[in-house]
């Protein structure tokens, strides 16, 4: 959690030294982010959001100015990625960005090397080790794990969750063990149910027998999308009241499509809910539209964000 505040303390660190200057000093932030595979979206949302950032800062009258550099495209390859941090070791005052966990993963050695501070925008909480100069500037799995338990339980009044998670993907069990570290912490009862998404049979059917036992008032799943249609069949089966039910991800656009049914009355977890009168009612969110001709996505707040910040 300690390393995941100092993204505030970063760019205090980096420009302290220049605020008995009379003239601004430039920062040098460099990008590294795919700009041409199937990841190129997410670098265009981040850096419009980061583009009207930058206008906003300017009006601040900070001490200084921010220069981002954000020409090379590293493809989604770690070494690309890599590289470029090396080749900018000598002028970069912070690395930013790299959605990719799988070139973060690398990158953040490069980071560490040099001691050059990199704040990413993977979603992954196991960035920040063996490293001293890494942030996760995102919101990680086990912080909406943690949240989602506070969520039940001071807002929905719920004291009896079962969780459903797989083992074998990382993000689904950072997303359990921040769930059940906070239930435990404020006096929620749960029962934790695991499986092995990757084993060629799982037997649902069983967990849900079991879990029905239990009587839980919710049902959290923290497993894949592609899982959803066969989890939730089964559980409409096994439940003859079907207990409030919540997913770690938004399903899916065609199971949407192919069986709306199953997704009645089923809640899933977001980072971003572009809809909420304190987000629509931003002057971002006004900026964005105008120069856009659009609405702002998660990553294009989030790019907003990490300039301001």
């Amino acid at each position: 959690m300690f390393r995941k505040l100092i993204v505030f303390i970063i760019l205090w660190s980096i420009t302290g030294s220049f605020l008995a200057c009379s003239s601004k000093e430039t920062i040098h932030i460099v990008i590294a982010e795919d700009q041409s595979s199937h990841l190129k979206d997410i670098h265009q949302a981040l850096m419009r959001g980061r583009t009207i950032g930058l206008v906003n800062a300017e009006k601040l009258k900070l001490p200084y100015r921010l220069q981002l550099n954000a020409d090379s495209d590293t493809m989604n390859l770690p070494d690309k990625t890599a590289n470029l941090f090396r080749n900018f070791r000598q002028t970069a005052d912070l690395f930013l960005g790299v959605p990719s966990t799988e070139c973060a993963q690398v990158a953040k050695f490069v980071s560490n090397t040099y001691q050059i501070p990199f704040i990413t925008d993977s979603f992954d909480d196991t960035l920040v080790e063996n490293v001293e100069t890494v942030s996760v500037f995102n919101q990680t799995p086990r912080n909406m794990g943690k949240l989602a338990a506070r969520y039940f339980y001071f807002y929905l009044k719920k004291n009896k969750v079962s969780v459903l998670f797989d083992e074998s993907t990382l993000s689904n069990t950072q997303m359990a063990d921040g769930f059940i570290q906070e239930a435990n912490l404020i006096g929620l009862s749960i029962s934790q149910n695991k499986f092995n998404g990757k084993s060629p049979k799982i037997d649902f059917n069983r967990i849900f027998i079991t879990m029905k036992t239990w009587d839980p008032e919710i049902v959290l799943i923290c497993a894949d999308s592609s899982l959803y249609d066969s989890i939730l069949t089964l559980l409409q089966q096994v439940f003859i009241a079907m207990p409030m039910t919540f997913l770690s991800r938004v399903p899916r656009e065609e199971s949407l499509t192919a069986w709306s049914n199953l997704f009645q009355n089923v809640n899933c977890f977001s980072v971003f809910y572009e809809k909420k009168p304190p987000f629509t009612k931003h002057s971002f969110y006004e900026q964005y539209q105008k120069q856009f001709n659009q609405e702002p996505d998660y990553y294009s707040a989030l790019g907003y964000v990490e300039v301001m910040m």
